[in-house]
C-alpha cells in the first residue's frame, strides 16, 4: 500500500544510489511499481520530498539522554549522528539546505542546544557551538563516505617519494608532512577534531563562570 513513509523509504535508497540531481518522481514510481502521479497524493513536489527525507533522517536519530558531563554528552550525540550518517551520507547533505519545520525533526537540535546551555553557554554561544559541531560532523561524514584525492590520505602518485620535488617547488611544509598526508585514520581524525571543538567550548564555559555576574552574556 502506498504511503508517505514508503515513498520516503524508497526515495532514500535511490538518493544514496544516484544523488539528488538524478532523483525523480518517475524513478521513485518505477521502484514502487505505481503511476508517477499517484506519488503527488502524498508529496507535493520534489522540494517537499527532499525536505521530507531530511526531516525523516533527523526524526530517526537516537536522542541521547544527557549525563551533565559536557564532553561525554557532546561525544555521545556526535557519535550517534556519525553512525546514522555513515549509512546515508547523501541524505545528510540535505540537512544543510532543507526546511526542517517539524517538531520531531527539531528535537535533535534542541537536545544538542540543551547540553550546551546546561553547561553554562549563552544562547548565542550555544547556537554557534552547535553549528560548528554540525559543520564538522557533516564534513567528516562526506569525507569518510566519498573522499577525494586532495585531502583523502590516498597516496596518489607516491606522494611520500616526492619529498625532494616538493621542497624544490617551495612547499617545505607539505614536504615535511608527506608521510602524514599519505594516510588518513578516520577515527583518529574524528577524535582529534572533536577534541579541539570540545576544548574550545569548555574554555568558553570556564570564561563565562569566571566573569562577574553583571558582565556575563544574557541567557
Amino acid at each position: 500500500m502506498l504511503s508517505e513513509e514508503r515513498i520516503l523509504s524508497v526515495a532514500t535508497s535511490l538518493l544514496e544510489d544516484v544523488g539528488a540531481e538524478q532523483l525523480t518522481m518517475r524513478r521513485i514510481a518505477v521502484e514502487l511499481g505505481v503511476d508517477p502521479m499517484s506519488i503527488y497524493n502524498y508529496v507535493d513536489n520534489k522540494e517537499a520530498l527532499l525536505n521530507g527525507l531530511a526531516r525523516q533522517f533527523l526524526e530517526k536519530l537516537d536522542i541521547v539522554e544527557p549525563s551533565g558531563d559536557l564532553r561525554a554528552d557532546i561525544l555521545a550525540q556526535a557519535n550517534a549522528f556519525r553512525r546514522a550518517a555513515a549509512q546515508r551520507p547523501r541524505t545528510v547533505t540535505l540537512l544543510m539546505t532543507r526546511e526542517l519545520g517539524s517538531i520531531a525533526g527539531l528535537s535533535t537540535q534542541d537536545a544538542a542546544l540543551g547540553v550546551l546551555r546546561d553547561a553554562g553557554l549563552s544562547a548565542e554561544q550555544a547556537v554557534r557551538g552547535f553549528r560548528t559541531i554540525f559543520a564538522f560532523l557533516v564534513g567528516t561524514v562526506l569525507r569518510e563516505a566519498s573522499v577525494g584525492p586532495t585531502f583523502s590520505g590516498q597516496n596518489l602518485g607516491g606522494l611520500h617519494n616526492r619529498r625532494a620535488e616538493l621542497k624544490a617547488a617551495g612547499l617545505p611544509h607539505t614536504a615535511e608532512a608527506v608521510d602524514e598526508l599519505a594516510v588518513c585514520d578516520h577515527n583518529a581524525e574524528f577524535d582529534f577534531g572533536m577534541g579541539l571543538i570540545i576544548r574550545g567550548l569548555e574554555d568558553l564555559v570556564r570564561e563565562n563562570h569566571s566573569r562577574p555576574a553583571k558582565d556575563r552574556r544574557p541567557s
